[in-house]
């Protein structure tokens, strides 16, 4: 077994300290980046529910363009509906007179 001096044991345990400070003083900033990083993640959160509740305005009114515009779209389609029959039927009666 291998004896030591005074001062090679003395300077082991202020290595040993100055280890101990340097530990204690990243434990303060592990702490400090932890806090940030939950921080972070917190404003990532409230910024993708606005992002999502803003999605949700955008289509509610969408719908609610839709729905009013509805009645408008269906008498047109069937106004062309109709547009489309007498053009049949137009075309329907000159082929018979032009058979003749």
């Amino acid at each position: 077994m291998e004896t030591k001096s005074r001062y090679e044991v003395v300077a082991e345990l202020e290595q040993k300290k100055r280890e101990l400070i340097t530990q204690k003083a990243n434990l303060d900033e592990e702490l400090r980046n932890k806090e940030r990083e939950l921080r972070d993640i917190k404003r990532k959160k409230d910024n993708l529910i606005s992002q999502i509740e803003a999605q949700i305005e955008d289509k509610e009114r969408e719908l609610n363009d839709f729905k009013s515009s509805l009645d408008d779209k269906k008498l047109t389609v069937t106004e062309l509906i109709k547009s489309v029959d007498d053009s049949l039927n137009r075309f329907s009666q000159l082929s018979q007179t032009q058979g003749k």
